[in-house]
């Protein structure tokens, strides 16, 4: 009786040990998917609160100059302008964060297809870059786009595109330029090349440089050098597996101290239909 009484007490125990493995395991899985959800959905909403507080100062300056009367035409002309690109970039932002969050939905409910849809590549990366212009401007980083001549057709899903440039064009302004590193020429080159049935897609920047050491494990989740200012370490890590998995492509890099890096993505021109499941 005895050793049946201690077979059912361990038994009970062994239950409920198991219980508590399931539960943390699943509270583990939870917090990677939130921190995977805030990390995606606080890039293009922090480009578009950074373009309404351009218009807000811009619109205050044009208040403040018409209140002086010293408002003249050109004053008017330049400020109209900055006002309309930053209420372009917010609404651009404002619906790649919608995008997300439905995308999200779908992968929480079922897995239902992405926006796969045919489009000029050159033209579609051209209105990507001047979305995060503020963000941008906001760094004193320059853009220089070199662009195929020919138009470049491609067929792949275009949120999940735009999350990997996003993710590696806000990761260089945010790494490759430290605030403590003097730059006065601070500048990421977006190129792209025709390759068979891929496209290859070059983001390079000026900047600092990475160590080797490290190269190998950026693409790792939560590796980072930068935690200390809040940085999760989760981009470069998303980026790969969306482009590995979602967009049937791959993803490196290249490194330099104190010269710069260079990522290389390369992509499908015809993503197969079986990336939708």
């Amino acid at each position: 009786m005895k050793r049946t009484s201690s077979l059912s007490t361990a038994l009970k125990q062994l239950e409920l040990t198991q219980k508590e493995i399931i539960a943390k395991e699943k509270m583990a899985a939870l917090g990677l998917l939130v921190a995977g959800v805030a990390h995606e959905i606080n890039s293009p909403l922090g480009v578009a609160i950074l373009g309404a507080s351009v218009v807000e100062e811009t619109s205050y300056k044009l208040h403040e100059k018409l209140n002086n009367s010293t408002l003249f035409k050109e004053d008017l002309s330049a400020g109209f302008t900055t006002i309309l690109s930053s209420v372009k970039a917010m609404n651009f932002n404002l619906h790649r964060a919608a995008e997300l969050v439905h995308s999200f939905k779908e992968v929480a409910v079922d897995r239902s297809t992405d926006d796969i849809r045919e489009f000029m590549l050159s033209t579609w990366i051209h209105e990507l870059i001047n979305s995060l212009m503020p963000m941008l401007n906001k760094k004193s980083i320059s853009v220089k786009l070199e662009l195929p001549e020919q138009p470049i057709i491609i067929t792949t899903c275009t949120s999940k595109l735009a999350q990997v440039l996003s993710n590696l064009i806000t990761n260089a302004s945010i790494h490759a330029f430290p605030k403590d590193v003097v730059n006065d020429n601070k500048l990421i080159t977006v190129k792209i090349n025709e390759a068979n049935d891929n496209v290859h897609v070059f983001i390079q920047d000026n900047g600092v440089g990475v160590e080797q050491k490290n190269i190998e494990a950026l693409f790792d989740p939560f590796f980072t050098t930068n935690r200390s200012e809040g940085n999760t370490g989760l981009g470069l890590s998303i980026s790969r597996n969306i482009m590995t998995e979602s967009l049937q492509g791959s993803i490196d890099m290249t490194s330099v101290l104190e010269q710069g890096s260079k990522f290389r993505i390369i992509l499908p021109k015809v993503i197969a239909f079986s990336a939708r499941a």
